[in-house]
């Protein structure tokens, strides 16, 4: 993963963080001090329930005249709170009785981005979310889509699942450009062949940045990088497909890489040689 992308995920996860602890927080409080639903005694019951991954008790409360959908304290909803505090029977409830997944909170977040951010501890959150109704291509506060969130974190089987559900893999990004040539950019050469598998278009020569442009780069990662061979992998589809690139692979291997081996006085290596016999030692390798 590239150091912009790690930087970005190390933001976005503070963020979440604080709204997880916010939840979580709320579930520490006593069976009778609801903090975020007060309107009326069903609301108060409501709280306590999902506090306690009740699901009987939020059938109850909705039962008494609570609104699946009411907006507490923070633009909370009775949702994301369950989602924030990880409770899967509560969240079940919840959207079996009609929760909306979408509603957001008073920072731009909702039940499924942050469903997202919690996939790789209980991910029945975001396939219950998805199950009901969930947008799999639903932006976060940040105005990316959610599946930049498993791209940044190289989690490529939450890739892949997310775009089983259909997920929109030509989404733009909040830079405006398409995933492929966002994550070409930051040279995660990994999540751009995960997402041309998956079928993405690559057809971007008439923008300013295109995938062609930044893979004829020598710059983005020499042999040696363990980017390299999805480098490789990435010129290969690219050059079958009939795009623009550098007609051999030794073109997008900067020239002080064969200066480096001059002055060391090894010798010139077969660069698809050593991608072949990569390939024969991982075959499952994406």
């Amino acid at each position: 993963m590239s150091l912009s992308n790690l930087v970005k995920n190390l933001v976005r996860r503070k963020y979440l963080c604080a709204l997880l602890s916010l939840c979580l927080s709320a579930c520490s409080q006593t069976a009778d001090s609801a903090k975020y639903f007060t309107k009326n005694a069903a609301e108060r019951t409501l709280e306590t329930a999902i506090n306690n991954d009740d699901a009987q008790g939020v059938n109850t409360a909705i039962a008494q005249g609570a609104d699946v959908n009411t907006v507490g304290k923070a633009q909370l909803t009775p949702l994301l709170l369950s989602v924030g505090s990880l409770k899967l029977k509560a969240t079940k409830a919840l959207l079996e009785a009609g929760a909306d997944p979408q509603m957001r909170e008073i920072s731009g977040q909702n039940a499924m981005t942050v469903a997202a951010e919690a996939y790789g501890k209980v991910p029945e959150l975001l396939e219950m979310l998805l199950n009901h109704g969930g947008d799999p291509s639903i932006r976060g506060s940040d105005d990316d889509p959610i599946i930049t969130n498993f791209l940044t974190a190289f989690d490529f089987d939450a890739v892949r699942y997310l775009a089983s559900k259909g997920a929109d893999i030509n989404a733009r990004t909040n830079t405006k450009r398409p995933l492929v040539v966002s994550y070409a950019l930051s040279g995660d050469w990994d999540a751009v062949w995960v997402l041309l598998k998956l079928g993405a278009d690559y057809n971007y020569a008439d923008e300013q940045l295109n995938i062609e442009g930044l893979l004829n780069d020598p710059d983005r990662h020499a042999p040696g990088s363990p980017l390299w061979p999805y480098k490789v992998k990435v010129w290969k589809f690219l050059k079958e497909k009939g795009v623009a690139v550098a007609p051999q692979l030794e073109s997008i291997v900067k020239e002080k890489y064969w200066q480096r081996l001059v002055e060391k006085g090894l010798p010139r290596p077969d660069l698809e040689a050593e991608f072949k016999t990569w390939s024969k030692k991982n075959p499952d390798k994406l």
